[in-house]
C-alpha cells in the first residue's frame, strides 16, 4: 500500500526499491518451496547447486534487501544528514540486484544439469566438469554483488562523515507528528 497512487516512488526512492524487490524475491522463494517439497523434484535437485541458489535468493535477496532498504532509509535520518551520493545508492542497488538475479538463474540451471545427470548415472567428475561454466558465471556475479556491497558501505560511511546536514533532526516523532 506504500506505493498506492504513487508508484513513481520506485524510481525516486532506492530504499523503497530495496524493500519492493526483496518482497518479490520472497514471493519467488515461496513458490520455489512449493516445488522443493515434492518428492519427484527432490530426487533431481537435492545436493545440487539449485539449493544454494534458492538459499541466496531467500537470505540475501529477501532479508538482505529488506535490511539494505531499512538502512538506506534510516541511516541518513538517524544522523540528520542527506545521503552522500545517489549514484552510489543506484550502483549498489543495480550491481546487487542484477548480480543476484543472474546468480540465482545460473545456480538453478546448474542444479538441474547436475541433478538430471546424476539421475542418469553420469560419472560424478563428468558432472562436475559440465558445471564449470556455471561456476565461472557464479563467480562473476559474486564479484558484481561484492562491488554493490562496497558501494553501499562506502555511501553509508561518506554519509556519516561528509554528508550535508538536512532538515531531518534524527529524532523520532511520536504518533500524530506532534513533538
Amino acid at each position: 500500500m506504500t506505493l498506492r497512487g504513487d508508484a513513481d516512488q520506485l524510481r525516486s526512492s532506492v530504499a523503497i526499491r530495496w524493500v519492493f524487490v526483496g518482497t518479490i524475491n520472497y514471493a519467488i522463494t515461496c513458490l520455489q518451496c512449493a516445488f522443493h517439497v515434492l518428492l519427484t523434484t527432490q530426487k533431481v535437485i537435492h545436493f545440487t547447486d539449485w539449493v544454494p541458489g534458492h538459499a541466496h535468493l531467500i537470505m540475501y535477496g529477501t532479508f538482505g534487501f529488506w535490511l539494505m532498504g531499512f538502512f538506506s532509509y534510516l541511516w541518513p535520518k538517524v544522523f540528520g544528514k542527506e545521503s552522500y551520493s545517489r549514484t552510489l545508492e543506484e550502483c549498489a542497488f543495480w550491481f546487487i540486484a542484477l548480480g543476484l538475479a543472474v546468480m540465482w538463474g545460473d545456480l538453478l540451471a546448474a542444479g538441474l544439469l547436475e541433478g538430471f545427470n546424476w539421475w542418469g548415472m553420469v560419472h560424478f567428475m563428468d558432472v562436475v566438469r559440465s558445471v564449470f561454466p556455471f561456476w565461472f558465471i557464479r563467480t562473476l556475479t559474486g564479484v558484481a554483488i561484492l562491488g554493490g556491497v562496497l558501494c553501499f558501505v562506502v555511501n553509508m560511511i561518506l554519509t556519516l562523515t561528509k554528508g550535508k546536514g538536512s532538515a531531518v533532526t534524527g529524532k523520532l516523532q511520536p504518533a500524530g507528528g506532534v513533538a
